[in-house]
């Protein structure tokens, strides 16, 4: 890394955002109150997709084998191919329940926190602590 870094390119998206995941030449970063993921090209942070889930998104997605997932407040974790944004799938596997939380409405059992995956498997929380 050079001792001195330079700005090689900016993008305003708005709103919060969650960190951000680099992988296979693209930006992947969530939008929380908006609801969605982007994905900006590596090389000069040019818009190349964009996928809105049904509640916030509170931390960076997650990168495995070409695909994308990250859980949001609606209750569902989501997986999208990570080259053009198309759903791959999506699980939830407790009660359709939504209550209002800082005036959004959400799952009683919101999916926050990053999506873990080891051996193929995908492991996440959902809950309110």
């Amino acid at each position: 890394m050079p001792a001195q870094l330079t700005t090689v390119w900016q993008t305003a998206l708005g709103g919060r955002l969650t960190g951000l995941t680099v992988a296979g030449g693209r930006v992947f970063v969530g939008e929380v109150d908006s609801h969605t993921v982007h994905a900006l090209d590596a090389e000069d942070g040019k818009p190349i997709w964009s996928y809105t889930a049904g509640g916030r998104i509170d931390s960076p997605p997650t990168y495995y084998k070409g695909l994308l997932l990250f859980g949001s407040r609606d209750g569902w974790v989501h997986c999208l191919r990570a080259s053009d944004g198309a759903l791959s799938w999506r699980f939830r596997d407790l009660p359709d329940k939504m209550i209002c939380a800082f005036d959004q409405l959400e799952s009683a059992w919101p999916v926050h926190g990053s999506v873990l995956v080891k051996n193929d498997t995908a492991y996440f929380c959902a809950g309110r602590s």
